[in-house]
């Protein structure tokens, strides 16, 4: 494109694709980093795997670099990989190479609602705003959680794996509901948020039905 002066206004690649980035700013075009998942859950794994401060520390608990100093990771809230590693193997050093490519890229695309994760979106660059919510539903859902008491709602994200059966919806309300959480209403309904569950996905396939 670029030999036959159609130069692209813009580059928008995922974390697999960071060398586009010295491309971009070679050729002077704007550069976007697409991240498939959430606001919290990109910072958080930029954090934790350019920074790995749970091998700074004995510690159970400790700050992520990025985020404010009241957040605290326990070790048992990391994915068991992630909870092992000290960044010498080979996924973490291909990962690690990714990621400080795409920290140099002009702007993050993540699939976010400013609402709800605050937080992540403070630990990113900037945001460009929200994707824009069809229909009325939007208003009456952040109404709904302002008028939760705080820390009594549990945000739950299946990614691609959203086609439970009315059984195990049931099974997972009763089970937050025996961990003494407030879940009654996840059953019909959707600020008061106390966390976020994600079910683990392939990213490459996350990649693609997400820009379909």
């Amino acid at each position: 494109m670029i030999k036959d002066d159609h130069c692209p206004v813009c580059i928008i690649a995922d974390l697999f694709y960071g060398w586009t980035v010295n491309t971009a700013k070679i050729h002077n075009i704007f550069h976007a980093t697409y991240m498939p998942t959430g606001a919290i859950g990109s910072a958080f794994l930029f954090s934790m795997m350019k920074h790995l401060p749970h091998t700074k520390t004995e510690a159970m608990e400790f700050n992520l670099p990025g985020f404010p100093s009241s957040f605290r990771l326990h070790r048992t809230q990391l994915p068991g990989p992630l909870r092992s590693d000290d960044g010498s193997d080979e996924v973490s050093i291909f990962f690690r190479k990714k990621i400080e490519l795409s920290s140099l890229s002009d702007a993050f695309l993540c699939n976010t609602v400013k609402e709800v994760e605050t937080l992540g979106l403070q630990a990113l660059r900037w945001n460009a705003g929200d994707v824009p919510v069809l229909g009325e539903e939007f208003e009456s859902c952040v109404q709904w959680l302002g008028s939760r008491s705080p820390c009594s709602v549990i945000y739950i994200l299946f990614g691609s794996e959203n086609n439970i059966s009315a059984s195990q919806m049931m099974a997972l309300i009763q089970n937050l509901k025996e961990k003494r959480v407030a879940a009654d209403a996840l059953a019909s309904d959707k600020s008061s948020v106390n966390g976020f569950s994600l079910s683990r996905f392939c990213a490459v396939k996350s990649l693609s039905e997400s820009v379909k």
